[in-house]
């Protein structure tokens, strides 16, 4: 198939480019690329699930599940469930992206929203949430959704595209890091520690009661 040079390309880039163009987060991480739709309409959660057994079945270390629902239904979110469960067991790392919305109101997209996903938003250069990352009482952390360098069509140095996704790809590098260095070491934390990890020294940009906070 064409590839669009669109925002799944540009993820990949930011999570393992090697210089060539732009440098990613973790430069010497081996990517696996799994295609799950020709086109935005073309993925459904069965072809997620399709596509997170495959990526299970190939040994990856860390998932990203660069895709947000709006609605599922109950047998579309057992089944997604019962495949990250899957993961969870091989102690795989799955993360999602919040989603893109300008809604004042809280939203939560699937599967960023499901257990055992860590849910990732955007922010800009200056640490606040940015207008299109979406408000959820699921989001777990922010990271950097502006001001990346990526490449466009013609392997030039350009902006990235304003998504959560390139938030979550972000991550995805910044776990791929950590990763490398327990396999190193000998020790694999478990998605819930690590998780946990990120969440305890995450910087909060203002001053926050605990409990939910959308942003």
């Amino acid at each position: 198939a064409l590839d669009q040079h669109g925002i799944g390309t540009q993820a990949a880039i930011l999570v393992g480019g090697r210089g060539r163009v732009v440098f990613g987060v973790a430069p010497e991480a081996s990517l696996l690329i799994g295609k799950i739709g020709e086109y935005d309409q073309g993925i459904t959660p069965e072809s997620l699930v399709a596509g997170l057994d495959w990526a299970i079945d190939a040994g990856a270390h860390i998932i990203a599940l660069l895709v947000d629902f709006r609605e599922l239904n109950t047998g579309q979110k057992q089944s997604l469930q019962e495949a990250i469960n899957r993961a969870l067991a091989r102690n795989v790392l799955l993360l999602a992206p919040v989603g893109n919305s300008i809604e004042r109101r809280p939203e939560d997209r699937y599967p960023a929203s499901l257990e055992g996903v860590l849910s990732v938003g955007a922010h800009d250069i200056y640490g606040q949430r940015c207008a299109f990352s979406a408000k959820s009482y699921q989001l777990d952390l922010l990271a950097p959704g502006e001001g990346l360098l990526t490449s466009n069509l013609e392997q030039l140095p350009t902006g990235n595209l304003k998504s959560t996704v390139i938030a979550t790809a972000f991550t995805a590098g910044l776990l791929a890091l950590i990763r490398q260095r327990e396999l190193q070491n000998n020790r694999l934390s478990t998605p819930g520690e690590l998780y946990e990890y990120l969440r305890g020294t995450a910087a909060a940009h203002k001053t926050i009661t605990k409990g939910n906070d959308v942003e």
